[in-house]
């Protein structure tokens, strides 16, 4: 069952007309493989695991936008306040 789920992961990834869907899909297959997940066990898997992934990438725009709103162009640049700052948000 599992390479059913692979093979079906890998042929669906050419029809994805952005290259980041096709490395989603080959992530989640990689995923999928090394964790050796039944396809009950990857069905409660992968929406906790979009929900970190969509979590932590919103965390991820937040903290580039505020080093922006700070005025420097990278974390190297800050001032002790200006990291007190980002470290309070």
């Amino acid at each position: 069952m599992k390479h059913l789920v692979l093979i079906l992961l890998f042929l669906s990834s050419g029809i994805y007309a952005q290259h980041g869907e096709r490395v989603k899909a080959f992530k989640r297959a990689h995923i999928t493989d090394a964790l050796d997940l039944t396809a009950s066990e990857a069905e409660k898997f992968w929406p906790v695991y979009n929900a970190h992934e969509d979590k932590m990438l919103k965390l991820r725009k937040q903290k580039r936008k505020t080093i922006r709103e700070l005025g420097v162009s990278g974390i190297d640049q800050l001032t002790d306040a200006q990291a007190n700052t980002l470290i309070e948000k």
